[in-house]
């Protein structure tokens, strides 16, 4: 009787499917952590560094906003220097939103 339940187990393993026989726990997938809560703040302050950038290859140091005083050799225009401040202002306004919308509607 033994070795016929014996056989009849050993038949039954053979007949099974390998998917049967042989069942693994699927593997969780990691969770993806995303660029970082720093992320947009450095998106952002590299956008207002890239116009300040702008602004000191354009005209010189004297277009920055509020550095007129540091070099008052160079010869810049009202009209350039007002430009330059312009495009500082209108970027940082646009990441300020960017940041405020990232706040509000942000993980």
């Amino acid at each position: 009787m033994r070795r016929l339940v014996l056989v009849a187990m050993i038949a039954l393993i053979g007949v099974l499917p390998l998917s049967v026989q042989a069942q693994t726990q699927p593997q969780p997938t990691p969770v993806s952590q995303g660029p970082g809560v720093l992320y947009p703040i450095a998106l952002g302050l590299g956008a207002i560094v890239g116009v300040i950038a702008y602004n000191v290859a354009a005209g010189g140091v004297a277009t920055v906003p509020f550095v007129t005083s540091v070099a008052p050799v160079a010869q810049v225009s009202a009209a350039d220097a007002a430009l330059a401040t312009n495009r500082l202002m209108t970027v940082t306004a646009a990441v300020v939103g960017a940041w405020v919308a990232n706040w509000l509607y942000g993980p």
